[in-house]
């Protein structure tokens, strides 16, 4: 409102004189005295106008430095939180490189310790190397364990069915938490392409790798898996591979813990991942 009356005061300032002169000018007289006053009255204009566009310009200049600097505080963070994540999922590998046979309750233990950190982790999970041959085997240890059914299956079409036809099998042998995390129990990330290609680049490269962004097959949500391989340290070499250490992080709380204490109410922003193929 300030502004739209100022606008109508501004409009009656600079047109009354001009309509003054010209209302008390005899008629003979109107053009020749009117017409300096409209000079001045359009190079007052311009120049106002002018100086309105330098202003938009330099406020959207510093708009724009404002929302750079947030986009880099923005990224700061998120990868910061992502490191931390890293870190924990390489914690529970450390673990799982020992020459000691592990458990599922040695698992939890562990796990437990590491998704109380919060850090957007909705899970952390052991993925083991499962031979074809070994796969009854592992099936029936892993239903002793669990003290329920367990096989390792894929998804076709959305239904679960029992994998088969590969040379290896990368089940969710162990999830923490198990509530909210059912239905990733025994799923073999070797089944999808996008797992499956994570999965053998981080086994070549012997190094931490993150998938593009996926839904999570537990509930749907959009989720990250951060893959960090683990070696047979008796056996020694790359190929002695005996599973990974995964971290699952879904993206709406990998955000929410990133971002936190930050004012987003009236701004939007999209995530993007510069890495991915059609970014």
């Amino acid at each position: 409102w300030a502004t739209w009356w100022s606008g109508d005061a501004i409009g009656v300032f600079v047109l009354a004189p001009a309509i003054m002169v010209a209302a008390r000018a005899p008629r003979g007289e109107r053009r020749r005295r009117v017409a300096p006053i409209a000079a001045a009255m359009a190079a007052a204009l311009a120049a106002t106008g002018g100086l309105f566009a330098l202003n938009e310009h330099a406020a959207q200049r510093n708009l724009t430095a404002q929302l750079d600097d947030l986009t880099h505080d923005f990224a700061s963070h998120i990868s910061a939180t992502l490191r931390l994540g890293e870190s924990a999922v390489g914690g529970l590998a450390g673990v799982f490189e020992s020459t000691t046979q592990r458990s599922r309750d040695d698992f939890d233990d562990v796990a437990k310790r590491l998704v109380a950190f919060g850090l957007g982790i909705q899970a952390i999970e052991w993925i083991p190397a499962v031979a074809n041959g070994d796969k009854f085997a592992v099936e029936q240890k892993m239903t002793a364990e669990w003290g329920r059914a367990f096989s390792i299956f894929e998804r076709d079409h959305g239904n679960q069915v029992s994998a088969s036809g590969r040379s290896a099998y990368f089940p969710v042998a162990y999830v923490y938490p198990v509530q909210g995390n059912e239905g990733a129990i025994g799923f073999d990330l070797g089944s999808s392409p996008q797992r499956a290609a994570s999965l053998v680049q981080a086994q070549k490269s012997g190094k931490p790798v993150a998938t593009a962004a996926i839904n999570l097959v537990q509930n749907g949500k959009t989720g990250i898996l951060l893959f960090v391989p683990v070696y047979d340290q008796s056996a020694g070499g790359a190929n002695a591979l005996k599973g990974f250490s995964l971290g699952v992080f879904a993206v709406p709380d990998l955000l929410s813990v990133a971002l936190q204490g930050r004012d987003l109410a009236d701004l939007d922003y999209c995530l993007a991942d510069a890495t991915a193929p059609n970014a």
